[in-house]
């Protein structure tokens, strides 16, 4: 999948300097870039869970998840490329993050730890938690669950020792906060 925005990007590169100038110094995006992104994820995220349906039958939590993180493979260098993410540092990996809570209007950013290998935020203002929490069947929270696993995908495609943690604490879940953390680990050495 390539974003029409990166595409743009790729055919006028002083438009992409200047964007990626604006968003390294977390200056607001403008409200109808940030729905035509989140646009694109959504459509893009609905359109792999139908696929599975269409071509195996059936779409089980295994499968879902699986195709999200496949999609968060395929758009890890544009990501990291737009972004100008440091693969090696998990601070500047969580800025993937924090960039799509911001196309999603998820705020109220606490950062609980950082170092150059982990970071764990907690978030307290999503507009989505109640209808997620409030959801027939208690469905809701994998949304949050499908998101997460496109993260873990763009992570390891741009660093294979970048971890992403299995949400346990999210606010669609009914906790206060959704608990992140970006984890660099160390390749064992043998």
């Amino acid at each position: 999948m390539k974003f029409t925005l990166y595409a743009y990007f790729e055919r006028h590169p002083l438009q992409k300097k200047i964007a990626k100038w604006w968003t390294a110094r977390g200056l607001p995006l403008p409200e109808a870039l940030k729905r035509h992104l989140a646009n694109q994820i959504h459509a893009e995220m609905i359109a792999r869970l139908m696929r599975v349906v269409v071509t195996q039958g059936s779409l089980d939590m295994q499968r879902a998840l699986r195709s999200q993180y496949e999609l968060g493979e395929e758009i890890a260098a544009q990501t990291a490329d737009f972004l100008s993410i440091n693969p090696n540092d998990a601070h500047s990996l969580s800025r993937i993050i924090d960039f799509l809570h911001n196309l999603l209007g998820i705020h109220g950013k606490i950062e609980i730890s950082a170092s150059a290998h982990e970071v764990t935020c907690h978030w307290t203002k999503c507009p989505l938690a109640a209808q997620l929490r409030e959801s027939p069947d208690a469905s809701g929270p994998y949304y949050c669950h499908l998101y997460q696993e496109m993260y873990k995908g763009v992570l390891h495609a741009i660093n294979p020792n970048a971890r992403a943690n299995t949400l346990t604490l999210t606010q669609s879940m009914g906790y206060e906060f959704c608990e992140l953390k970006t984890q660099i680990i160390e390749p064992e050495k043998s």
